[in-house]
């Protein structure tokens, strides 16, 4: 029975042929090729998330600079409508 056994053993190494990887030698290949991808995928998630918190900030300061700009412009209007209607009153005579 033994005999018989080894016998159908060696008959399946033959059929696989001596270079044919085993199921967990191709297994374990595949993990560790999956393995690389996740890496490299982390790796250009990460440089993703920099490139967009970099553009973020940018964006955050061409705002900011553009309310400091309308907030003097606003302020700057108002002062001269309050001046231009002061003008306006005193040529009717109204303002005395």
């Amino acid at each position: 029975m033994q005999a018989k056994i080894a016998k159908m053993k060696a008959e399946t190494e033959v059929q696989r042929g001596a270079s044919a990887p085993l199921p967990n030698d191709t297994v374990l290949a595949e993990l560790k090729a999956m393995r690389q991808q996740m890496e490299q995928m982390q790796s250009t998630s990460h440089g993703f998330d920099i490139s967009f918190d970099e553009a973020l900030g940018r964006l955050e300061g061409r705002v900011g600079r553009l309310e400091t700009k309308s907030a003097a412009s606003a302020g700057t209007s108002a002062a001269t409508s309050s001046a231009s209607a002061d003008a306006a009153t005193l040529r009717n005579g109204q303002g005395q």
